[in-house]
């Protein structure tokens, strides 16, 4: 799925899970400020392959408890 379309599921309310390695961190910010938006849940999958200023970048955008990174 591109960006777009994980976007508008979470413009619904809707939760996702993707893979780190599928995405580029502005386009994972992206996903992040549109979870807070909506009150929606991000789960980061592969998250290890983030630098961690990337990830306190994406923790940032998208708000209190709304992102879960998975580093296994």
């Amino acid at each position: 799925m591109t960006t777009l379309e994980l976007r508008s599921i979470l413009s619904y309310g809707g939760s996702i899970v993707v893979n780190a390695k599928d995405f580029s961190s502005l386009e994972l910010r992206s996903l992040a400020m549109e979870a807070k938006a909506n009150n929606a849940k991000l789960y980061i999958k592969r998250a290890d392959a983030l630098s961690p200023l990337v990830c306190k970048g994406i923790a940032m955008s998208g708000g209190k408890g709304n992102i879960i990174f998975d580093f296994s």
